[in-house]
């Protein structure tokens, strides 16, 4: 199997409105984001996780462990797990590694249980008013 992603994998996927994600009132995280939309970014990064997953089987990565082996940062790895997650392109285990949640390609959950996207656990709560945040 080759260690480039493939130009045959899936297109990139936009399940935020169309784009990618970026931080609500901030011009140059909104401007960062569609740049690398436009030159084609989101989606290398996106086939070079897929692949990266489906290479390492059930073990999967960790946001972390992603970071590690392509040179991203925290906010890009994490980010493209989250969105493959949210997609349904990708799965997330109910267990952590190194206190990290372990994403797989689908087919390598091995009878694990998976969470859903979105935070897990209980919801956050203003510890003021105990309402849901």
């Amino acid at each position: 199997m080759s260690t480039e992603p493939s130009e045959r994998m899936p297109l990139a996927t936009y399940p935020y409105g169309g784009r990618s994600p970026f931080v609500a009132g901030s011009a140059t995280s909104e401007q960062r984001a569609a740049f690398e939309d436009a030159e084609g970014e989101t989606a290398r990064r996106q086939r070079e996780t897929l692949l990266t997953l489906v290479q390492r089987g059930t073990r999967g990565a960790t946001w972390r462990e992603l970071a590690s082996a392509h040179g991203m940062h925290h906010g890009q790895a994490s980010s493209v797990l989250s969105v493959l997650h949210k997609a349904g392109r990708i799965s997330r285990l109910a267990v952590s590694r190194d206190n990290c949640r372990i994403y797989v390609a689908h087919g390598f959950e091995a009878d694990r249980p998976t969470e859903d996207h979105g935070r897990s656990g209980e919801p956050r709560r203003c510890p003021h008013c105990g309402g849901r945040l």
